[in-house]
């Protein structure tokens, strides 16, 4: 395919190239597209982060922050300004791709509609589940909306949304085989906010010690509810049983999947849930809900449950089990063959 100029409009972007952490299948995904089109030209472009406006490489692409940094209105409207003052200086594109159904969507549908530009917009979470002012972007001329998943497009629907036409998901990058021992028992990965639900986590680690006196559990990642799940794991008896690690580099939370029996999953809502994908791919069984890619998986390495009960009983079952080696169901490579097909389909 002939050399294309690519627009890709998101709230965050990694800071440098040491920020694993920043929404990580995207970082994933445009590293996968560099790599299978090298002749083109990717441009990305970040209203929030960075909260800088300094323009910077990121493994040899240009991003574009316009310094957005979650300001209040009337400063919230300027930075979105300075954001299609940016696409319009960069331009043109043959394709401006955009992020989450909200802000980003709405400045790069006007970019798009100025240059008569196609313009695809990923859903990529919780937007799905309530109207916005946002939602109407679905059905204007020249959008395109993808989901990341079944489930997310499914939640879309029953919430009054128009529909997308592509479900593509998030893919995962090649995982070296796990060679360690899986000393851990139960691992919970993600920021601690009330949709994780991780004082559940808490309470099911609790509810499993009583059975297995020996469980070794563990969470990855910081947020607000760190102090709250401290203090329930200290109450229920389950302090040196849980290690609440805090914020960890990518690359440490890959070594806990890869040391973990049971990635125990108790968020109430995913759009996708790369930490799912990403724990099988290195031989971890996944016990969640029926969120995210869990409903649509085949592989034998997902539990679903319902409630907090039912995420207890399949755990110590999984525990008690036999393991299921690891499954890289989604690669990235058909991520990427996925939305160039989409792509192509849309350039002119």
């Amino acid at each position: 395919m002939s050399a294309r100029h690519i627009a890709l409009v998101t709230p965050g972007f990694p800071a440098d190239e040491q920020d694993s952490d920043c929404i990580p299948a995207l970082q994933d995904y445009v590293l996968a597209l560099r790599d299978a089109h090298p002749g083109w030209r990717i441009s990305i472009f970040t209203l929030h982060y960075p909260a800088r406006r300094t323009p910077y490489r990121w493994h040899g692409l240009d991003v574009l922050p316009v310094g957005g940094d979650n300001a209040r209105m009337p400063r919230r409207l300027l930075a979105q300004a300075r954001l299609l003052a940016a696409l319009h200086r960069a331009g043109p594109f043959d394709l401006i791709h955009t992020l989450w159904l909200g802000e980003c969507a709405g400045v790069a549908r006007l970019a798009a509609k100025l240059s008569a530009t196609p313009l695809v917009v990923t859903l990529m979470g919780q937007e799905v589940r309530r109207r916005s002012r946002w939602h109407a972007l679905l059905g204007k001329p020249g959008v395109t909306g993808v989901a990341v998943s079944a489930f997310q497009r499914r939640v879309l629907l029953e919430n009054g949304g128009l529909d997308v036409c592509h479900v593509i998901p998030w893919g995962v990058a090649p995982a070296d085989p796990p060679a360690c021992t899986r000393e851990i028992d139960l691992l919970g990965v993600g920021n601690l906010i009330p949709v994780k639900d991780p004082l559940a986590f808490v309470r099911i680690v609790a509810r499993l010690a009583e059975k297995r006196p020996t469980l070794r559990a563990c969470w990855a990642g910081g947020g607000p509810l760190l102090e709250a799940a401290e203090e329930q794991a200290r109450q229920l008896g389950v302090a040196d049983n849980l290690s609440l690690t805090g914020r960890l580099p990518r690359a440490d939370v890959f070594d806990l999947m890869a040391r973990s029996r049971v990635l125990l999953h108790t968020a109430e809502f995913e759009s996708f849930a790369m930490v799912m994908a990403e724990a099988r791919a290195r031989g971890a069984i996944v016990v969640s809900r029926a969120v995210g890619i869990a409903p649509s998986s085949p592989d034998p390495g997902f539990r679903l449950a319902v409630g907090e009960n039912g995420l207890a009983e399949a755990a110590l079952a999984a525990l008690e089990g036999d393991p299921v080696p690891p499954c890289r169901l989604w690669p990235i490579e058909q991520t990427v063959k996925a939305y160039t097909g989409l792509y192509q389909g849309l350039m002119p």
